[in-house]
């Protein structure tokens, strides 16, 4: 079995979840010690709850989830939940000075399926009155799959709104009430079919603040399994492996035109992840 750590969230266990755990765990109990208290169901609630409540996110931990953990179908699958570990230093918030504009005004002109285009009115750092248009981002995640043999998971992906074929790595938008690192689990096994056993945060980045919030969660995927693509319906995904210095090559001579999956290439390379 794996650790459990004073990391699981406490909101869960006031809510009424596992408590013997929490209890254990505020005590000063080590993980495998207090754990070892659950049962197969409760610990695979409790493996579920730190994956959609993003109690994994630890910058100074690896984290480990019990072997017997439950998919997000419902479904037990063999091995384990990967572990998620993070070498990002600071997020786009901190750090960050005051705002010097008051928004003032907000209109969403459309809700789409998956993000809003919202008209804002705001004053800025001269008292004058200015209107925007933004699009309005749930979030999403970008996954970097690599092997330890120097090879590197690829997709290639129609994209209708630019009607091209493009490379990229794989990514995916998070749904309500989920977790980013819940999310790059998913989309992984869903567009390329290999689930990873490890997780390794880059960090966050935002996509074109221009025009949109949109805040993009970056991973390094390794350990890992091929299970098999799950598509949606109006997906057109195509996997594709290659060596890593390759990839790196596509990233940089233009057969690569996907700015976030360039971006998480060169990142994941000078963490010395891929």
């Amino acid at each position: 079995m794996g650790e459990l750590t004073e990391d699981c969230h406490k909101s869960a266990f006031q809510a009424g979840m596992l408590p013997a755990v929490w209890a254990g765990l505020a005590a000063g109990r080590s993980g495998p010690r207090c754990a070892g208290k659950l049962g197969n169901h409760e610990r695979a609630v409790l493996g579920q709850f730190m994956l959609r409540s993003g109690g994994y996110r630890d910058r100074a931990r690896l984290i480990r989830l019990p072997a017997v953990v439950k998919d997000l179908s419902g479904q037990t699958s063999p091995g384990r939940r990967p572990s998620i570990r993070s070498v990002m230093s600071s997020t786009p918030s901190q750090g960050a000075p005051a705002s010097p504009i008051h928004i003032t005004a907000r209109t969403t002109v459309l809700k789409g399926r998956k993000f809003d285009f919202e008209q804002f009115t705001f004053t800025n750092a001269k008292g004058k009155a200015l209107t925007r248009e933004v699009v309005r981002h749930p979030g999403a995640v970008l996954v970097i799959a690599a092997f330890g043999d120097g090879r590197t998971v690829l997709i290639r992906n129609h994209r209708p709104t630019v009607d091209r074929e493009l490379l990229e790595c794989c990514a995916g938008t998070i749904e309500h009430g989920d977790a980013p690192d819940a999310t790059a689990y998913r989309e992984l096994i869903e567009e390329t079919g290999y689930k990873a056993g490890t997780l390794t945060k880059l960090g966050t980045f935002f996509t074109s603040p221009g025009l949109s919030d949109e805040l993009m969660h970056a991973y390094v995927a390794s350990d890992l399994i091929h299970v098999g693509q799950q598509l949606e319906e109006d997906e057109n995904i195509k996997v594709e492996i290659v060596r890593t210095n390759e990839a790196l090559a596509m990233a940089s001579d233009g057969r690569m035109v996907d700015a976030k999956s360039m971006l998480g290439l060169l990142w994941a390379r000078a963490k010395g992840l891929i």
